[in-house]
């Protein structure tokens, strides 16, 4: 829908502008039959969120959640299909959903061809009521239609890497290779040509091991993007961590303390830490996705070292690797 249909444009005097909503326009649209989406309302409202982050951490996945709010009986889109798997969670009222089978395998988002769409029956024809959920594989065609009463859903994206995303981690990882940086010689002769080709896939070979699965998800889980948390004031005028705070890691994926020559390691968020190996069972107390109280952590660990470790916990709030949440 266009924004303009629910919104006017505002220029700031500084020669900003942006869109603001209107609510008597939006109220139209929506007494018309139209659908309110939030995507990434995991981003917004802190129930979801948990949800969201939970799903994630358990399932070593992206996860995003979109709302769909609509008062008529109106379908809010068309048939159409998805490039990940999709979990329904009707929250108040009733849908119907139509669920049709894959008209390509395993469809992309950029791909070579588009999908057929369906001319068969669906596989699934159905309501989902108020606390009911359906699971959309990837790829299957589906729709929705509200039954003429307030429907709230959220579709919870599980979004999954395929074999072409393993390929472009790897060719990042190549540029770290002179033999691939170099110009391709075009002009040079056949035989020079296939003896460059046969360099470049003995390069890609040796980095493509048994194991390259393995090291592809750990750096995606190293690489995970978290769900902003602020916890101000903290931070801007108090940076203590008294004994009765409590904390929890902001990390989309489990990331436990690893062995390293110099202590611990840990990996998250694109970065990576090392730290004293004293600090090991606090810190994986500290990394397991719930909240503790500072003391508690405290005491994860020899009583000599204890402010230190206070100090740690300041450090890790710093990085935004743990936040204060009470």
């Amino acid at each position: 829908m266009a924004e303009d249909l629910y919104s006017r444009s505002h220029t700031t005097r500084r020669g900003v502008t942006y869109a603001v909503l209107e609510p008597a326009r939006l109220r139209e649209q929506l007494q018309a039959g139209a659908t309110l989406v939030l995507d990434g309302v995991d981003q917004l409202h802190g129930p979801v969120r948990g949800l969201a982050c939970g799903l994630e951490r358990e399932l070593g996945e992206r996860v995003q959640v979109n709302l769909y709010a609509s008062w008529r009986e109106r379908q809010g889109f068309g048939m159409h299909w998805d490039d990940h798997d999709v979990l329904v969670l009707q929250v108040a009222g009733r849908k119907r959903w139509r669920v049709h089978g894959m008209t390509r395998a395993h469809p992309l988002d950029r791909d070579v061809a588009l999908p057929d769409e369906p001319d068969g029956a669906p596989v699934w024809d159905g309501h989902v009521e108020a606390g009911g959920v359906i699971h959309v594989p990837r790829g299957h065609w589906h729709d929705a239609m509200a039954g003429g009463e307030p429907s709230l859903h959220l579709t919870v994206g599980l979004i999954r890497p395929a074999g072409v995303d393993l390929l472009g981690w790897l060719a990042d990882r190549l540029r770290a290779e002179e033999l691939y940086r170099l110009d391709l010689p075009r002009r040079a002769s056949a035989e020079e040509r296939r003896a460059h080709t046969r360099a470049l896939r003995d390069a890609l070979l040796e980095r493509w091991s048994d194991d390259v699965l393995d090291e592809f998800f750990d750096w995606q889980d190293a690489h995970a993007e978290p769900r902003p948390r602020l916890t101000l004031p903290w931070g801007i005028v108090d940076e203590r961590l008294d004994d009765g705070v409590l904390v929890r890691d902001t990390l989309p994926r489990p990331a436990p303390p690893r062995p390293h020559p110099r202590g611990v390691e840990v990996r998250a968020l694109g970065r990576s830490w090392v730290f004293a190996a004293a600090a090991a069972p606090m810190l994986a107390l500290a990394l397991d996705g719930e909240a503790h109280r500072v003391a508690d952590l405290l005491a994860a660990g020899d009583p000599a070292g204890r402010e230190e470790r206070r100090d740690l916990l300041v450090y890790l709030c710093r990085q935004d690797v743990l936040a204060v949440v009470g």
